[in-house]
């Protein structure tokens, strides 16, 4: 009897009451596109529509801010509670906008000839990628140009980690795709140069990043066919950065392929250094990785395309999507988890000929995902069940995998236990 090796991931959510995602009133039913936080307690959302909201409770309830136009607003920052940067993509003239009181009046400091990307920095410059990236060192007063972005290119993000190390990602139209262009600054923005596009695994277009610190970041790409996307996406993890000279300035790395089949168009990311990470996409699922983005659980699932997800730490943060969604993942960082496997012999009987029993404890009654994929990390089959507090046993039919050896892990989303697990026909 032949063995062949693959992989089986199931991991168990324990949806705690102060760590699971709960729907807002956001009072409209407008898209919405973007979210930041200054802080636990203070906020702004944006959409469609002159659509601009504030909290000052920690999302408890949203005011709209007065704004005289009905522009689609894509992208907000925040210097303060009473400096707040907006930006539209008005057809003919996309605008920055900002207000210096609160949101209580507007006023317009950057118009442009494409979609605008915000941003603001450690020692509270802001950043603009358009046509062109411009900074402005006043609060907005004055803005300079320091990259013309040129040809078919069209920026829609530009990021920060600190104040000296930012990234623009945007992406080229070719014959029948999009491919990715992605810019970088050691130096706060002085100079940017491009990253080697040789360097990537293939030329997909780059629609998500983060990064986690000026070395490591995380980029969801998706592999457009006749400009139309693709269900599922490519997370890469970019790392040791060098920047050359051959005739013209040029940054090269390493990349690691995390996830080649990510089962989503995803919008948005956001990633720490302690191996945690969300991504939203247009299926409404907020996804939360526990090792660097190689396995993923739905951490939310809802009917509307998320957008944006803005995470004030590893357990608390927002979301915001389309018919004016806007989602809380509850304050709380204090998660303490219990989970263990039930014996000695979590599974049993091992080596599996039919069936085996998963055994485990829950310490609260939970909201259990299993998920199984094969060596190459590709998803097989997923299910999910309510289970109450206790002793738990999972009946695994593994008639329907390939002899070979697996591995088996369960997650709470506070801690991660891994066992192994034969199956020979």
């Amino acid at each position: 009897m032949k063995i062949l090796s693959a992989l089986i991931c199931f991991c168990i959510t324990s949806l705690v009451a102060n760590s699971q995602w709960i729907p807002l009133n956001s009072t409209t039913n407008k898209d919405l596109y973007n979210i930041k936080f200054l802080n636990e307690n203070y906020g702004i959302a944006v959409g469609d529509g002159g659509t601009i909201l504030k909290t000052t409770d920690e999302g408890s309830t949203w005011i709209t801010l007065p704004f005289s136009a009905d522009d689609d607003f894509r992208d907000v920052a925040l210097l303060g509670t009473d400096t707040i940067f907006v930006s539209s993509v008005n057809s003919t003239s996309p605008t920055v906008y900002r207000s210096a009181d609160g949101g209580l009046s507007w006023q317009k400091v950057l118009v442009a000839g494409l979609p605008i990307s915000i941003c603001t920095t450690e020692d509270s410059h802001i950043f603009a990628a358009t046509d062109s990236i411009y900074e402005s060192e006043d609060g907005g007063e004055s803005w300079v140009g320091e990259y013309d972005f040129s040809g078919t290119l069209v920026p829609f993000d530009i990021q920060f980690v600190n104040k000296e190390t930012g990234h623009a990602g945007a992406n080229i139209g070719g014959f029948v795709t999009y491919s990715a262009i992605v810019i970088r600054t050691a130096d706060g923005g002085n100079t940017w140069s491009e990253l080697d596009v040789f360097s990537f695994p293939n030329a997909a277009a780059l629609t998500a990043f983060s990064f986690t610190d000026p070395d490591t970041g995380f980029l969801f790409m998706n592999e457009f066919d006749l400009f139309s996307p693709s269900d599922s996406s490519q997370l890469i993890r970019v790392h040791d950065f060098q920047l050359t000279s051959l005739g013209y300035s040029l940054w090269i790395f390493e990349y690691d392929s995390l996830n080649f089949d990510f089962p989503d168009y995803v919008n948005d990311c956001d990633f720490f250094s302690s191996k945690i990470g969300y991504a939203v996409g247009n299926n409404g699922i907020v996804y939360r990785t526990m090792d660097d983005g190689s396995s993923w659980i739905d951490d939310y699932s809802g009917d509307e395309s998320l957008f944006a997800i803005d995470m004030i730490d590893e357990n608390t943060g927002y979301a915001v999507g389309a018919s004016g969604t806007i989602l809380k993942r509850g304050f709380g960082t204090g998660l303490i988890s219990t989970l263990s496997f039930d014996s000695e012999l979590p599974i049993f009987p091992n080596p599996s000929t039919q069936q085996s029993v998963l055994n485990f404890y829950l310490p609260i009654p939970s909201k259990v995902q299993i998920t199984i994929r094969n060596s190459n990390g590709k998803i097989m089959e997923e299910m999910s069940q309510s289970l109450l507090q206790g002793s738990q046993s999972i009946n695994l039919n593994t008639s329907v995998f390939p002899a070979g050896a697996y591995m088996v892990q369960i997650c709470d989303g506070t801690k991660l236990l891994t066992t192994k697990m034969m199956v020979a026909h």
